[in-house]
């Protein structure tokens, strides 16, 4: 399939270690992947969104100085709020289980799921041995 003959602007660059020469990166300009990474040199187009990929790319290519759509990764990152020290609070204090647990339904569905696989270990017994 020939490369699509429009106006793309490299945003960044890299030396490729595989085969030798400058990859060039651009970004997706339409569509649900708009402003990822992807990456042509003469391996080939690269177009993997995966995070750790874009990461990397992000942070090793030499930017061209052409503008940047605003990345997805980046504009997840900004809009996480920096983790603050969590402030020390008591834990709120549990009531104790009570000696009978009759009317808890918890209970009961543990009860009757125990009951229910003892049968089915049962019948598996029984016709393994018969």
């Amino acid at each position: 399939m020939p490369r699509a003959k429009d106006n793309r602007k490299a945003v960044g660059t890299e030396h490729c270690s595989e085969c030798g020469t400058l990859a060039r990166f651009y970004q997706v300009q339409k569509g649900n992947r708009t402003g990822y990474l992807y990456r042509r040199c003469e391996c080939g187009a690269d177009q993997r969104t995966g995070a750790g990929v874009q990461v990397k790319w992000l942070e090793s290519m030499q930017r061209t100085g052409e503008t940047m759509i605003p990345h997805p990764l980046e504009q997840v990152r900004d809009a996480q709020p920096e983790p603050e020290e969590p402030e020390e609070k008591p834990e709120p204090e549990t009531p104790e289980p009570s000696a009978t647990s009759e009317g808890n339904p918890k209970t009961e569905n543990k009860r009757a799921g125990l009951i229910g696989l003892a049968a089915m270990a049962g019948a598996v017994a029984v016709a393994l041995f018969t």
